[in-house]
C-alpha cells in the first residue's frame, strides 16, 4: 500500500519583513503554504516582529495556524559574529515573552556598514524564558541555520579562519616589513641632524649678530684719532672687524640654506619614523589578534563537548521537550558538514529533531529569486557593491515534505528525515496563540482625590458651560440634553478618561504655546506652576494649539472642555460621528500642535503616564515604482558595468515618465492601453469622446534591453517593504504598564524613541489607545505674528474670539488668497473660492464640504448637511 503523505506545515519563515532579505509578503506565504494544504505556518524574520500582525490575520481568514515567532539575534559583547535561535509561541503568554525580548534586543543594537541588527544574550533569554520567567515553557525554541546557536559552534574553527583570513588580507594590504633596517637608519640620521641643526643655529644667529653689525660710529671715532699714536692699530682692529662682518654676510645665506634643507630632511624623516611605527604599531596589533585567533581553535572533540554542553543549556533554559535541533539542508558545505554531527548530537542527549526549509522566497522560480537579489543588494549599492546569487539561494523557497525530505537525504538517513519532519507537526500542535482583546487604556490622574473619571468629566464639563456660555447665555434645553445623552455615551463607552487626558494634556499645551521658543524646552511640568510663571511674566499670546478638528467636532462635551472651539448646536453637528454605541469604534480626536511645543508636550504626557507607557507608531516604506525604477537602474549598473551610476541616467529618464501621484503603479505605464478623457484605463477601444492608444514603455524602450530589464526588475519589487519610519502625529498611551507588555516595540534612531512594530490600527487591535499629537508648522506662524503684534502694538489677541468679520471673507476667502489656511491651499480649492465668492462662515462649510468628496472621486451631501469642514 503506497504510503500516506502528511503534511506537516512550514516551521522557519521569513518574509520581507525580514528588510532587505525578502521580498515575501505575508499575505504570498500564507496563500502558497494554503494551496500546499500546509496546516500551520511560522514567521520567524530576522530580529523583529513587525509583520506579525498581518501575517496572523491572513493566517486567520484562510483557516492556517499560524504561530508567531522570530529568529533571534544571540550575541555576548565579545562574540565575534551573531548566531541565530528561532523563537516561536506556543500560546499568548509565549507571544508576549518574544515580544518582551524583541523589545530588549533593541537596546542592544550593533551595527555593520550595511545594517543594524538588535541582538539577545544570555540575560535576556534568561529574564523572559528561563526556569523563573514568565514564558518559561510557552515558547518553543529550536537551533536555527548553519549560523544557528549550535552549528556555529562546531564551525567555529572556521568561523575563525574566516576572521583571521580578513586579518590577514589587512596585513597585506599594510605593506610593511618588520624587519626593514631603513627604520634604524632613519632615527640615527634624525638624531645627527638635530645635532647638527642646533649647532648651524647657533652658529647662524653669530654670523647673524656679526653680519648686522653698523661701522659709522666706529669710523668716525677712529678717524677722531688720527694724529695719535694708537690710530693706526685702532684704524686695523677696524678694518678687521668690517672683514669679519663681510664674511658673516657672504657665508650666513649658505648656513641659512643649510638649515633649511636639514629641517626639511628632519621633516621628512619624522613622517618616515611615523609613517614606520604607526604601520608597525597596527602590525603587530594584527598579527597578535591573529596569534589570539589561532589560540581560540578547538579540536573536533572539545567542539563537539561545548555543542553538547549549550544544547543542554537550551533544554534546561526553555524547558523539557521545548528545544528541537533543526536540521537543514540547501546544498551548502558547511551544513554538509555539521547538520549530520548535530543529529548525532541529538540523538546521544535525547533531544529531538526537527527539519526546516530556511524560507526567504515564495516559489522556486527566477523571478521570486531575482526580486530577493535585488533587495539584498540596495543597502550595499551604496558602497558600489551589489549581492551576488548562488545556487544556495535558489534552495530557499517554500518547500513541500517531500521536497524537504529529499534534500534532506543528502545528508542523512530516511528513517531520520521523516523523523525530523513528523516533529515539525508536533510543533505545529503544540502552538496555538490567541491573542485577546482587552483594553489597556490610559486612567486619568485626577485633580480631586478620590473622584472617579465620570465624575470628574460630568464636573468639567459642567463648569465649562459658564466658560463657553456666561451667565448661561445661548445655553437651553436642547442644549442640557444633549449634553446628558452625550455623557451617558460617553461614561457607558467607558471613554470618560480619555476626554479627560486629551483635555489635561490640551490645557498644557496651551499654557506652553505662550512661552518664548527658548524657555519651552526647560519648562516645569506642573501646570499650576506653569500659569503662575507666565502670569509674573506677562506671557499671555500665542497659539500653540490648534481648535480641534475632526469628528470631536460634534461633540458639545468636548466644546465644553475646550478641546474644540466650536458650538456643534450652532451648526447642526452630529455626536454620533464621534462616537455611536451602535458602531463601538474608539474615539479619535485630532489635535494640532505647534512643532516648537509637541515634543514637549508629549514628554509632559510621559512625565504624568510613565516613561514606559507611552510611545510613537511605526510606518513602513515601500519602494514606489519611481524608486523601484531608479534602484534596478542602480543594480543593473552595478551587475553589467561595474558601475551604479552607470546607468542612472535611464533610470531616471524611465522614473520622470511615471507621473507623481499616489497610487500610481508601475504596470500601468509599462503596457499598451486605451485611455478615455477621465484617464481610466482599457484593453480596447471604449470609444468614447477623448479616447486614446497609450504606448507603454516596454513598447517604447523594445530596443533598449537595459531598460527592458531595469522594468522588468522593477515590477518585482515595487510594493516591497523596504523601510521602517515612524506616524507623523499617532502616539500610543497605555494604562499605565509599559506598551512593551502588549506590543513589542522598536528603537528609531532618527527621533531618538521608540515606536511599536506594528501600525496604528494593529496597535487599537492589541487594546492601545492612539492618541494624535500632528505638528501643524500654522500654529508656529500665528503665535510669532501675535507675539509680534503684542510687543509692537500693545494689542492682545485672542485667537478664539477673533471677529469673524465681512472683510475676512470678501479680501481673504473671496480672493482666493488663502496660502497656509488649512483645506484652502490648493489651486483647485482656490479657483472655486473666487468662483463662488463667500461672504459667511456657512459659505466655507458649504465649498468644503462640496470640494473635499469630489477630490476622492464621489460626492456626498451629507457632508454638506453636517459640516464636511471638520470631518
Amino acid at each position: 500500500m503506497e504510503e500516506k503523505k502528511i503534511k506537516y506545515g512550514l516551521l522557519h519563515c521569513h518574509s520581507e519583513n525580514s528588510q532587505y532579505d525578502s521580498a515575501l509578503k505575508v499575505t504570498e506565504l500564507i496563500r502558497i503554504a494554503k494551496e500546499m494544504g500546509a496546516p500551520a505556518v511560522t514567521l520567524t524574520d530576522h530580529g523583529t516582529m513587525s509583520g506579525i500582525d498581518d501575517f496572523l490575520s491572513a493566517a486567520k481568514e484562510n483557516g492556517i495556524n499560524g504561530i508567531p515567532g522570530v529568529e533571534a539575534y544571540i550575541k555576548e559583547d565579545n562574540d565575534l559574529s551573531r548566531r541565530h535561535l528561532i523563537l516561536l509561541a506556543k500560546d499568548e503568554a509565549g507571544y508576549h515573552a518574544i515580544s518582551k525580548a524583541v523589545t530588549d534586543s533593541n537596546r542592544r543594537i550593533f551595527s555593520t556598514r550595511v545594517k543594524e541588527y538588535p541582538c539577545m544574550n544570555q540575560e535576556i533569554l534568561n529574564k523572559y524564558f528561563g526556569p523563573d520567567a514568565e514564558g518559561h515553557g510557552h515558547v518553543i525554541a529550536t537551533s536555527a541555520c548553519v549560523a544557528g546557536v549550535l552549528a556555529s559552534i562546531l564551525l567555529a574553527n572556521k568561523e575563525i579562519d574566516v576572521e583571521i583570513e580578513k586579518q590577514k588580507k589587512k596585513l597585506s594590504t599594510l605593506e610593511f616589513n618588520p624587519t626593514d633596517s631603513s627604520y634604524e637608519r632613519n632615527k640615527k640620521r634624525l638624531e645627527d641632524l638635530e645635532n647638527m641643526l642646533a649647532d648651524a643655529v647657533v652658529k647662524r644667529d653669530e654670523l647673524k649678530k656679526l653680519s648686522e653689525q653698523k661701522f659709522a660710529k666706529k669710523e668716525k671715532a677712529v678717524a677722531a684719532l688720527i694724529d695719535l699714536p694708537e690710530y693706526e692699530e685702532r684704524l686695523s682692529a677696524l678694518e678687521k672687524e668690517k672683514e669679519e662682518s663681510r664674511k658673516a654676510k657672504e657665508i650666513l645665506p649658505d648656513v641659512k640654506a643649510a638649515i633649511a634643507k636639514a629641517k626639511k630632511e628632519t621633516t621628512l624623516l619624522k613622517k618616515k619614523i611615523k609613517e614606520f611605527e604607526e604601520k608597525a604599531e597596527q602590525f603587530f596589533k594584527l598579527r597578535d589578534a591573529i596569534l589570539e585567533l589561532e589560540k581560540g581553535k578547538r579540536s573536533d572533540e572539545e567542539l563537539s563537548m561545548a555543542t553538547k554542553k549549550a544544547a543542554l543549556e537550551y533544554q534546561s533554559l526553555f524547558g523539557s521537550g521545548n528545544f528541537y535541533v533543526e536540521v537543514q539542508y540547501h546544498g551548502i558545505p558547511d551544513e554538509a558538514e555539521c547538520m549530520p554531527k548535530l543529529v548525532q548530537i541529538a540523538e546521544e542527549l535525547n533531544i529531538p529533531i526537527v527539519a526546516a526549509n530556511d524560507v526567504h522566497v515564495g516559489r522556486n522560480t527566477p523571478e521570486d529569486f531575482r526580486a530577493r537579489q535585488i533587495l539584498r543588494s540596495i543597502p550595499l549599492l551604496t558602497l558600489g557593491m551589489y549581492s551576488e546569487s548562488s545556487p544556495y539561494d535558489e534552495e530557499l523557497y517554500i518547500k513541500s515534505d517531500e521536497e524537504l525530505e529529499k534534500s534532506l537525504l543528502y545528508i542523512m538517513p530516511r528513517g531520520t528525515a521523516l523523523m525530523a519532519i513528523q516533529n515539525v507537526g508536533k510543533i505545529m500542535d503544540a502552538c496555538h496563540v490567541e491573542l485577546s482583546k482587552t483594553p489597556h487604556y490610559p486612567k486619568f490622574i485626577p485633580e480631586v482625590a478620590g473622584e472617579t473619571a465620570d465624575a470628574a468629566l460630568e464636573r468639567m464639563a459642567r463648569e465649562g458651560i459658564e466658560w463657553r456660555f456666561p451667565n448661561k447665555e445661548g445655553w437651553d434645553d436642547v442644549h442640557e440634553a444633549r449634553l446628558k445623552r452625550e455623557l451617558k455615551v460617553i461614561q457607558d463607552m467607558g471613554y470618560s478618561d480619555y476626554h479627560l487626558i486629551v483635555k489635561d494634556f490640551l490645557e498644557y499645551g496651551r499654557l506652553l504655546g505662550r512661552l518664548p521658543k527658548e524657555e519651552i524646552e526647560g519648562a516645569t511640568y506642573d501646570k499650576a506652576e506653569l500659569k503662575n510663571y507666565l502670569e509674573q511674566k506677562g506671557y499671555d499670546v500665542g497659539q500653540g494649539i490648534g481648535p480641534g478638528r475632526g469628528s470631536a467636532v460634534g461633540s458639545l462635551v468636548c466644546y465644553l472642555l475646550g478641546i474644540t472651539a466650536m458650538d456643534p448646536l450652532k451648526y447642526d453637528l452630529l455626536f454620533e460621528r464621534f462616537l455611536n454605541v451602535e458602531r463601538v469604534s474608539l474615539p479619535d480626536i485630532d489635535s494640532d500642535f505647534s512643532p516648537t511645543l509637541r515634543d514637549k508636550v508629549i514628554a509632559y504626557v510621559r512625565n504624568k503616564y510613565g516613561q514606559d507607557s507611552v510611545t510613537c507608531i511605526m510606518t513602513k516604506g515601500t519602494q514606489a515604482a519611481k524608486g523601484a525604477i531608479r534602484t534596478c537602474a542602480r543594480m543593473l549598473g552595478m551587475e553589467k558595468y561595474n558601475d551604479k551610476l552607470a546607468l542612472l541616467n535611464l533610470g531616471d529618464t524611465l522614473a520622470k515618465a511615471i507621473p507623481n501621484g499616489v497610487g500610481i503603479k508601475l504596470k500601468d505605464y509599462t503596457e499598451n492601453h486605451w485611455e478615455d478623457e477621465d484617464g481610466n484605463r482599457y484593453d480596447k477601444d471604449p470609444k468614447t469622446k477623448g479616447s486614446r492608444y497609450v504606448t507603454g514603455l516596454r513598447e517604447q524602450y523594445k530596443d533598449n534591453p537595459d531598460a527592458i530589464e531595469i522594468l522588468k526588475d522593477a515590477l518585482r519589487i515595487e510594493g516591497t517593504f523596504t523601510q521602517y519610519g515612524m506616524h507623523a502625529a499617532g502616539v500610543i498611551i497605555s494604562d499605565g504598564k509599559p506598551v512593551s507588555d502588549y506590543v513589542p516595540l522598536m528603537w528609531d534612531n532618527v527621533n531618538e524613541t521608540w515606536k511599536t512594530q506594528c501600525d496604528m490600527v494593529q496597535a487599537e487591535e492589541h487594546g492601545l489607545l492612539k492618541m494624535d499629537f500632528l505638528g501643524l508648522r500654522n500654529l508656529a506662524i500665528i503665535t510669532d505674528a501675535a507675539m509680534l503684534i503684542k510687543k509692537r502694538k500693545r494689542i492682545h489677541l485672542d485667537m478664539e474670539r477673533l471677529p469673524m468679520e465681512p472683510i475676512v471673507f470678501e479680501k481673504i476667502f473671496a480672493e482666493g488668497k488663502t496660502n497656509s489656511v488649512f483645506q484652502f491651499e490648493g489651486s483647485g480649492m482656490k479657483k472655486l473660492l473666487k468662483q463662488f465668492k463667500p461672504t459667511c462662515f456657512e459659505d466655507i462649510i458649504l465649498l468644503v464640504a462640496a470640494y473635499r468628496p469630489q477630490i476622492n472621486g464621489a460626492f456626498n451631501v451629507n457632508h454638506i448637511t453636517h459640516g464636511c469642514l471638520f470631518s
